[in-house]
C-alpha cells in the first residue's frame, strides 16, 4: 500500500517507490496499465479514424484544392467534432 498517492515529496517520494519495488517487483510500477490501455487505445482509434475521416470530406467537398493542407479552423473542426 503506498498510502496517499498525491502530494508525495522528494523523500517520500523514494521511499515509497522503494517499498513498492521490494513488495511487488518491477510489475508494481505498472499496476492498472492494462486498464488503461483497454480505455485508451479504443478511444485512440476511433478518435483518429473519425479524424482521417472528416478530414477526407473536409479536403474533397468544402475545399477547392483537395491537396492544400487544411487550415487550422478546419482541422480544428474535424478534430472537435
Amino acid at each position: 500500500d503506498c498510502g496517499g498517492q498525491t502530494g508525495l515529496s522528494g523523500g517520500k517520494l523514494y521511499a515509497e517507490a522503494s517499498a513498492m519495488w521490494k513488495n511487488e517487483g518491477v510489475g508494481g510500477f505498472f499496476r492498472g496499465l492494462g486498464a488503461s490501455w483497454g480505455r485508451d487505445v479504443p478511444f485512440y482509434i476511433t478518435f483518429f479514424s473519425a479524424y482521417e475521416l472528416l478530414e477526407g470530406l473536409v479536403k474533397t467537398h468544402l475545399q477547392s484544392d483537395p491537396t492544400e493542407d487544411l487550415s487550422p479552423a478546419a482541422a480544428f473542426m474535424c478534430g472537435g467534432l
